[in-house]
């Protein structure tokens, strides 16, 4: 955080890549052309890249404490401003500017193999899948700018309710769905089935850009689940590797990875709903309950 005398403040970020650095500032330069909800650049020199500070309360922190009503509001003025910003993003031309992402068959196996990770972990098989037709779904024909990383923790949300989107270095071109996915499928935002499906009713038909109903419906449930599946293996490698589970308010104001009990089972509780929704994927919703039982008997740690 830098704060001039006169009270303004502003964020600077020191991206290890340059390259990444000068992707985020050009992206911003032209997304704040089309006024869309992302911070303004006030300085460049190609190492550090120094952003107004957006006021306001991160997503996940507001998330947290939230009731079912105003979560549901709170996500769906998340995913009303990425829609706006990928309409932006389309009339800056960024579509075509920016590198493609997860568009090799080698990308989307490795997500497929991680549920396989996770069973070996705690001896419980994955039920047989059919990875060609899984891959199928996933490859992006139709790669349009997307910000990736649409954690709730990247999200600030001012007291009119609106929300904005900050840390662009990751995005690229891939399916708009994948934010919809990144916002709603992360361990941050509490899990409850009925007000996802709502939201899946309402913002899946905004994010298919030209895809049928059908197909955009499937390809949310599959990316949905493997994205859980992604967040768990994460969580759970933590766990392992760093003594046990974390303090939950230290993750919550650091916006670290949700690595609790709780949050792990989130996921896989999550995931086993969105499985119920497309058939490809089905069985593995016993499965993932078999997994969240079994993360009882991990080690308490330091949590």
């Amino acid at each position: 955080m830098v704060r001039w005398e006169d009270g303004r403040t502003a964020i600077a970020s020191f991206r290890s890549e340059t390259a990444r650095a000068r992707l985020e500032e050009r992206v911003l330069h032209y997304l704040n052309q089309q006024d869309a909800p992302v911070p303004t650049v006030l300085f460049f020199n190609g190492i550090v890249l120094l952003q107004e500070a957006l006021p306001g309360i991160r997503l996940s922190t507001l998330l947290a404490d939230a009731d079912s009503v105003s979560r549901k509001e709170l996500l769906a003025a998340a995913l009303s401003s990425l829609h706006q910003i990928h309409f932006a993003a389309e009339r800056a031309g960024l579509d075509q500017a920016v590198p493609l992402l997860g568009n090799e068959e080698d990308w989307i196996a490795r997500h497929i193999r991680q549920l396989r990770k996770i069973g070996d972990a705690f001896d419980i098989p994955v039920p047989s899948l059919d990875k060609p037709s899984l891959q199928d779904i996933l490859l992006p024909l139709k790669p349009r700018f997307v910000k990736w990383d649409a954690r709730p923790g990247n999200a600030i949300v001012d007291d009119a309710g609106k929300v904005a989107w900050f840390d662009w270095e990751h995005c690229g071109a891939r399916n708009r769905l994948d934010d919809l996915v990144w916002l709603l499928c992360d361990e941050s935002v509490p899990f409850c089935m009925e007000t996802e499906q709502a939201l899946l009713a309402e913002f899946v038909p905004l994010f298919a850009d030209g895809a049928t109903l059908e197909s955009a419906h499937r390809y949310a449930a599959v990316a949905g689940v493997l994205h859980c599946t992604a967040r768990l293996g994460l969580i759970l490698h933590k766990q392992q590797g760093e003594e046990g589970w974390w303090d939950k308010q230290e993750i919550l104001d650091y916006d670290y990875i949700g690595v609790t009990p709780q949050q792990a089972q989130l996921l896989c509780a999550r995931a086993a709903a969105w499985a119920q929704r497309e058939p490809l994927v089905a069985p593995l919703a016993r499965w993932f309950g078999k997994v969240a039982a079994s993360i009882e008997s991990l080690p308490n740690g330091r949590g």
